[in-house]
């Protein structure tokens, strides 16, 4: 750990060979007009590797300054601030940031994770969240700048001003592909007129033309906890674009995941070759729930969320409805079914009790002479209910050897 303690940038490189390479590092509590934890000033090839860059102070670039062309793997830029690019400042050269977490850095004016000034910057399995700017508050890249994304996820930025997550100026250029912005509604992404965003098989809130974007909530395990993992109902799971597919994820996994699918959108990659089944509670069809009237021989259904091979609660509702109900009286609603109609529930031969549980209840004007019968529930000459002459309930059952047997109310029960 190396502490700036507020005196200056805490780590400079400049003018340096293509093999330089520094690693391991944490950078923290400095002070600079350029670069508070890292400024990386005309290097040629230089390689950061493995660092947290953490709660420094700028004038440009809080967490990192980079002029030349630089390497950035595996790094942590988190809680610095400046005037501009909160969390890294490229002015011109190249640089790249590879598996890197850009979160919760603060910028007065724009580019509140990272801001782009006339240089190359690529950007890949970049998670850039929780970050904040006037305008830009994940990106801005501006004066002929070209910023390549891939497997970006940036969500939940913050601007005052034009940009929430992307701020393109008018001579620059931003492609990404496979990659998330979410968590800014509809401001999410400015383009000034004349810029150019290129945006390909994303996640993009708002919508956004190009092709494969989807607007859709990405489902991520736990936004509010950091955590920007792919549930297993996340659309993202499967819908990149093969053709720019990284071997790796953010936390190492191969990708794609399994082998032979498509790769997911985002940082991480999930282990399912695609999203679960997703739907809406099992209704009759006929309106937004179950409604106790209709005049339908057909239903039709809607699925409540669940996994593959899970259990599943539904409902249905069948036939007419009367009834009423006051806030001085308890609720009295009924099915009625008139004379031979009734309901069948699968083939005879495959109906055994065991595979439903079913409640119900009843009140029926029946009454005949003994020895007349109606069929209340259950499969004939099989286990069954029915109402008997004279208004007795009558539970029967057959075995599997043909014994028969009944079980009568004591009593009658018209009405």
């Amino acid at each position: 750990v190396i502490d700036g303690d507020s005196v200056g940038t805490v780590l400079t490189i400049n003018d340096t060979r293509s093999s330089a390479a520094v690693a391991g590092l944490t950078l923290q509590n400095g002070f600079s007009t350029l670069g508070g934890g890292l400024n990386l000033s005309s290097t040629s090839g230089t390689v950061v590797r493995n660092m947290l860059i953490i709660e420094n102070v700028a004038t440009d670039g809080g967490g990192v300054y980079a002029t030349g062309t630089s390497k950035l793997l595996d790094v942590e830029i988190m809680d610095n601030h400046a005037v501009n690019g909160g969390g890294v400042y490229i002015s011109s050269g190249s640089s790249e940031i590879i598996n890197a977490s850009i979160g919760g850095n603060i910028a007065s004016g724009d580019g509140g994770g990272v801001y782009s000034d006339g240089g190359s910057t690529i950007l890949t399995n970049a998670q850039i969240a929780n970050n904040t700017a006037v305008n830009g508050g994940a990106i801005v890249s501006i004066n002929r700048s070209f910023a390549n994304l891939t497997n970006v996820t940036a969500v939940n930025n913050l601007a005052s001003g034009l940009g929430y997550n992307l701020y393109t100026g008018s001579d620059a250029e931003i492609v990404s592909a496979n990659s998330i912005f979410w968590g800014s509604s509809a401001l999410g992404l400015y383009v000034e007129t004349g810029g150019i965003n290129l945006i390909t098989h994303s996640i993009v809130e708002g919508g956004h033309l190009g092709t494969g974007n989807i607007d859709s909530d990405p489902l991520f395990v736990d936004a509010n906890d950091f955590n920007f993992e792919l549930s297993e109902f996340s659309p993202a799971i499967g819908a990149g674009d093969p053709s720019v597919s990284l071997a790796n994820d953010l936390d190492g996994n191969l990708r794609p995941t399994p082998a032979g699918s498509n790769p997911d959108m985002g940082v991480f990659e999930n282990s399912q070759p695609s999203q679960r089944p997703r739907a809406l509670s099992v209704r009759d069809g006929l309106g937004s729930d179950i409604v106790w009237s209709n005049a339908e021989s057909i239903l039709s259904s809607n699925w409540d969320d669940f996994i593959d091979n899970g259990s599943l609660d539904y409902e249905y509702a069948i036939g007419t409805g009367s009834g009423s109900s006051s806030i001085n009286s308890s609720d009295n609603y009924s099915l009625s079914f008139n004379g031979d109609s009734y309901v069948s529930m699968g083939d005879p031969e495959s109906f055994e009790l065991d595979d439903f549980t079913i409640s119900f209840w009843f009140n029926s004007t029946y009454s005949a002479p003994a020895g007349d019968w109606i069929y209340v529930l259950g499969k004939q000459n099989s286990y069954h209910f029915e109402l008997y002459g004279e208004g007795v309930l009558r539970f029967g059952f057959e075995t599997p050897t043909g014994f028969y047997g009944l079980i009568d109310s004591d009593s009658g029960l018209n009405d």
